[in-house]
């Protein structure tokens, strides 16, 4: 019972963290309508992970009249369309190129706005994929089965029937940068309370180092302006190159092996290697590496410290390679979970490269 009373007030913390934004551009047909219109409209969206919540509006383009029981109705009336959805996704919805499935169902209203009568509520559920490109950007096709919660109405012949619905979106996902940190003090961001220090695999002694100083002040610079050049690259687990996307792990093994630092493929392994550090921002430098746990046991995150109390990493709450600020409420969750701090430079690059002379 404890253990769910804390997963309860952790939640909130957690999801905030992990959330995203996003919008996008539509056009839908609804053959489920007189005259087949076709709707253009608008959404906005809030992601946390593979749950979103979707708002819409969107109002008939076409200017052919719609046929009712007595005339035409004038071809300005339109029909009006909003919609509240929740979506799961089936896979990380930031993914590289690859298209993610998704499952939908909502409530809203549909009809006809001339003479200020035939709007009916109704449900819907249905399913589309999304198809990640560019930075932050993202096709969306969707079709869904919409259904009346009345089927006695006072004017059926203006209002939305039964039926199909198919939706094609532009989607633009936002807050997935933050500004390159300038040189400076170190923000002093206290250790959360209650927070342990690292131990077991975590906490092995530092290793003395022949490397010289500049050498490795040269390699960490050179390794964080690597990964500089691919923010906005998306999220894909598994992912180990830019043409496809990267995973935490696969973003730091990728740009510290273009700077000659080899260090291990996953995250766990990466967790281990080098140096323990104390987990203290001010003991941090450029270039070092960090290691983060949901379950404050398990590592499932790395990223890049980039100096200024910020990190740069390949974050699937983040829409892929991003500037995070720990000193921000974002930044937060990720220091309570903090569990490793290693210098990796000296470990990684090959015997006798940068020996102190």
């Amino acid at each position: 019972m404890k253990e769910y009373v804390v997963l309860a007030l952790l939640l909130p913390a957690t999801l905030n963290a992990q959330a995203r934004t996003a919008v996008s551009a539509y056009v839908a047909s609804d053959p489920g309508l007189a005259n087949n219109p076709l709707l253009i409209g608008g959404t906005f969206a809030r992601e946390h992970g593979i749950f979103a919540t979707r708002g819409s509006l969107g109002l008939d383009v076409t200017t052919a009249p719609v046929p009712t029981a007595d005339s035409l109705a004038a071809p300005t009336s339109g029909i009006g369309s909003a919609d509240f959805d929740g979506l799961l996704y089936i896979g990380n919805p930031r993914g590289g190129t690859t298209l993610i499935p998704y499952a939908l169902a909502g409530i809203g209203i549909r009809g006809v706005r001339a003479d200020g009568i035939g709007i009916a509520a109704n449900y819907s559920y249905g399913g589309g994929f999304r198809a990640p490109f560019g930075r932050g950007f993202s096709f969306e096709g969707e079709a869904r089965y919409r259904k009346s919660f009345a089927e006695t109405l006072d004017r059926p012949d203006r209002v939305v029937g039964n039926g199909m619905e198919f939706r094609a979106a532009l989607n633009v996902g936002f807050g997935g940068r933050s500004a390159v940190p300038r040189p400076g003090n170190v923000p002093a961001f206290p250790r959360p309370v209650g927070v342990p220090t690292p131990s077991g695999p975590f906490a092995t002694a530092p290793r003395t180092s022949g490397l010289n100083a500049d050498t490795r002040l040269r390699v960490a610079s050179a390794t964080i302006q690597t990964a500089e050049r691919y923010i906005g690259v998306p999220y894909l687990w598994g992912g180990n190159t830019p043409q496809t996307g990267f995973d935490c792990s696969g973003f730091i093994r990728y740009v510290y092996d273009l700077n000659g630092v080899s260090v291990p493929r996953v995250s766990q392994d990466q967790a281990r290697f080098g140096n323990a550090l104390p987990l203290e921002i001010g003991q941090f430098q450029v270039g070092d590496l960090l290691a983060f746990a949901s379950n404050g046991r398990d590592v499932d995150h790395t990223a890049l410290y980039a100096g200024g109390g910020r990190i740069i990493h390949s974050s699937s709450s983040g829409s892929g390679v991003r500037y995070d600020d720990l000193g921000s409420s974002r930044g937060r969750w990720f220091l309570e979970h903090l569990v490793a701090a290693r210098r990796v430079i000296d470990a990684g690059l090959p015997a006798g490269a940068g020996s102190a002379r």
